[in-house]
């Protein structure tokens, strides 16, 4: 849902959308036709809950840290490798797996 108000450059957008943005930014002016922001746009639409999700400890380590924690999740996927986090998206335990676009 994009809900735009009486700021022309204001918009309550939800967070998949907002990502949407982040990974393909448009300048505030094409906002309009956004199509990652489009209410018709199915790709918007949250897939089916599951029932029984998988509960998750996964090793956690910061770059920045000399120490390994345990951390959860849940998640209706298969558990990954590492828990997931700043260049290390999908949880591989493969660091700078993260999408970057390029910069122009």
């Amino acid at each position: 849902m994009v809900l735009k108000l009486e700021t022309p450059d204001v918009y309550f957008v939800t967070a998949t959308q907002a990502l949407t943005w982040i990974t393909d930014p448009k300048p505030v002016n094409v906002l309009h036709n956004f199509d990652g922001w489009s209410c018709n746009n199915n790709n918007n639409l949250p897939g089916p809950s599951c029932n029984n999700a998988n509960k998750c400890a996964l090793d956690f380590k910061p770059a920045e840290a000399n120490f390994t924690a345990t951390r959860y999740m849940e998640t209706c996927r298969e558990c990954p490798n590492r828990y997931p986090w700043l260049g290390d998206a999908k949880g591989t335990g493969l660091y700078n797996d993260n999408y970057i676009p390029e910069r122009k």
